[in-house]
């Protein structure tokens, strides 16, 4: 549908005409022009000058249309398509702890550290969340946020391959600290659904808070958290942290903030956990269409510009 951002600046169209009255006064009419007698009897004999007044005068007319209706900024609206929407913002919270370096894991056919496939899988989730709001918090000795809350899924999946363990510090586990970190991320979103997705291969070593505490504080402001336990039921880890995954720890994190707790000890079992968490949070639906505008205001603009250009052209020829 065409229409335009500002109708109001069409008001201007006349203001030539109002205005003509005003300098036509202030113009000098002191001293005489003296016409050269050649001209002066074609004028007398009704003949034109070479430069019509009236292809000048369209040209000034032209040109300040095309102004005028530029300011006034013609534009298409378009209607774009429908994106899935569900309401739910969702914050990952990854273990980056130096056990995440150990090669236990298979990636496909290949060995893989813990780190790699984590990352893999993290991105094949983050990958089927259109239409939520996605947010990336990591941690091994402290906690950071790697992506804010957005739809732009890609730029969390670009902020997820630039972290890795070795930039992270010391090898222990603050996993309170980060469930923490999510949490006032999540505190005041206004998403009827929000959700923490925990992962870690270790206990909370580090950190001044305690998950149980705050997955009590989570209940109370209707956050949930599913837990994964990655290398649980007695699987150790062999990074510098050096203890087994505090898989207890994790499933009474999740029970008490009304989430669910998985486990897994291969990469296979990690992505089945993630579609399983997909299967939990339901499908989405379609959000109200979003307009957008193709403005136009470069083609009267163009247009007042080649009439300006005409009258320079016309009065270069006339000297």
């Amino acid at each position: 549908m065409w229409q335009l951002a500002m109708p109001l600046a069409l008001a201007l169209l006349p203001l030539p005409l109002l205005l003509s009255p005003v300098l036509s006064a202030l113009q000098s009419e002191s001293g005489a022009l003296r016409v050269p007698p050649t001209i002066a009897a074609k004028l007398k004999a009704g003949q034109k000058l070479p430069e019509s007044k009236l292809l000048r005068s369209a040209l000034r007319w032209l040109a300040w249309i095309g102004i005028v209706v530029a300011i006034a900024d013609p534009r298409i609206a378009l209607t774009a398509r429908a994106l899935p929407a569900s309401g739910r913002d969702i914050v990952l919270v990854l273990d980056f702890s130096g056990s995440m370096m150990d090669r236990d894991l298979m990636l496909g056919v290949k060995p893989a550290r813990r780190e790699d496939v984590m990352k893999y899988v993290a991105k094949e989730f983050i990958g089927r969340r259109a239409g939520d709001r996605v947010g990336l918090v990591v941690f091994s000795s402290d906690a950071y946020v790697a992506a804010p809350l957005t739809f732009d899924l890609a730029a969390v999946t670009h902020a997820l391959d630039n972290v890795t363990v070795k930039m992270m510090g010391e090898s222990k586990t603050a996993i309170g600290d980060g469930l923490g970190l999510a949490l006032k991320r999540l505190r005041h979103s206004s998403a009827p659904d929000r959700l923490i997705v925990l992962l870690s291969d270790g206990g909370n070593n580090a950190g001044s808070a305690e998950p149980i505490p705050v997955a009590r504080f989570a209940k109370s402001l209707g956050v949930r958290i599913d837990t994964i336990a990655l290398g649980a039921n007695g699987a150790e880890a062999s990074g510098s942290d050096g203890g087994a995954v505090d898989a207890a720890t994790l499933k009474a994190v999740a029970e008490i903030s009304g989430g669910k707790a998985f486990s897994a000890q291969s990469g296979e079992e990690l992505e089945q956990v993630s579609r399983s968490i997909d299967r939990l949070e339901g499908g989405t639906s379609k959000a109200p269409p979003s307009i957008i505008y193709q403005t136009l205001w470069i083609y009267p603009a163009a247009i007042a510009f080649l009439a300006a250009l005409a009258l320079l052209l016309l009065d270069r020829r006339r000297a």
